[in-house]
């Protein structure tokens, strides 16, 4: 999710005759960034918590001529954004709220993002105020997503969603579910995994054995997915608003504290039904009886489509790039 986000402003930039270099901390990265045919350096101490990482991640950026960075990671800290924004134009994208980050342009495109939030966070800070980019309309939507298909809903596809590296193992234990209390299904669950996802081959093992299911692995571009469904389970990550921006309604839940939040604020503006807390809560039972009973009802469906397409509008990265060019 932060590789696709960087990525759909990377893409945009290029638009304006930049030129943009991906720094990656892991190999498990490689393979997404050739996809995608960035270039891009390799820096293992990327995110360590030292001066000396943060001063090779500095001549790294020296040597490669760069005039910002971009950064969206949870491992940033405080000291590696102070020595970057002490020579670089420094974006950066945030959904923890942790402390003043020193930065020139903060972006939090969440639902439930608060510029005042943000304002109380500097308050009796020494940092200098950033340019806050708030709201759904920064929702950075990647570029190969930008062309919106009307949905026909025929009420028999249902996407299953759990991120690329699906850290709680959801799609492994929702697939064993299934198989132990023995769900029919009056719909086809397409299931995606994503490169990330170290049960693949169990949960490939377990699709063959239900003739329902159809297995995707890899995509990087989910949009045709999208075209397919009438209904998605996703969990609250970027996926999400994509979804959103396509109209499809959806049963959210979360596998990581910083997903809570958004799962919490779509369901109670009425764009996806929350089922809870894979970590914590038995969401598969909630899942597939939440999921017949929005398929049963014409009304829920409509009326989630239509919120959602409203709160994204596929322009986020543009808006953000336009932004970073112009200064």
């Amino acid at each position: 999710g932060h590789f696709f986000r960087c990525s759909a402003v990377a893409y945009e930039l290029l638009q304006h005759s930049s030129s943009v270099i991906f720094i990656i901390p892991s190999l498990a990265l490689e393979a997404l960034v050739e996809q995608s045919k960035f270039p891009y350096k390799l820096v293992p101490e990327l995110f360590d918590n030292s001066i000396a990482a943060a001063e090779r991640v500095l001549a790294e950026l020296e040597s490669a001529g760069v005039d910002g960075i971009l950064l969206d990671s949870h491992r940033v800290t405080k000291t590696l954004l102070e020595i970057i924004q002490e020579k670089f134009l420094t974006i950066y994208f945030d959904d923890l709220l942790m402390y003043p980050y020193p930065v020139n342009i903060l972006v939090n495109f969440h639902v439930d993002a608060s510029i005042d939030d943000y304002q109380n966070l500097y308050r009796y800070s020494d940092t200098t105020i950033p340019r806050f980019l708030i709201g759904t309309e920064y929702f950075p939507l990647k570029r190969s997503s930008y062309q919106k298909v009307c949905l026909y809903k025929n009420r028999k596809h249902v996407g299953f969603f759990a991120g690329g590296s699906d850290p709680d193992h959801v799609t492994l234990r929702m697939l064993k579910y299934i198989l132990k209390n023995k769900i029919l299904f009056k719909y086809t669950l397409h299931v995606v995994v994503g490169k990330m996802n170290t049960d693949y081959e169990e949960v490939k093992s377990l699709c063959f054995r239900n003739h329902n299911i159809q297995l995707y692995y890899g995509l990087s571009d989910l949009s045709g997915i999208y075209k397919q469904i009438d209904l998605a389970i996703s969990a609250a990550g970027i996926t999400l608003y994509e979804l959103a921006y396509y109209g499809v309604p959806s049963v959210v839940y979360s596998m990581v504290d910083n997903q809570k939040h958004t799962a919490i604020e779509f369901a109670r503006r009425g764009l996806s039904i929350n089922i809870g807390d894979s970590r914590t809560e038995p969401i598969f039972p909630r899942m597939f009886e939440t999921v017949q009973k929005m398929l049963d009802n014409d009304m829920i469906l409509k009326t989630m489509s239509k919120k959602g397409s409203q709160i994204v509008d596929g322009e986020g990265a543009k808006r953000i790039s336009d932004i970073i060019f112009g200064g």
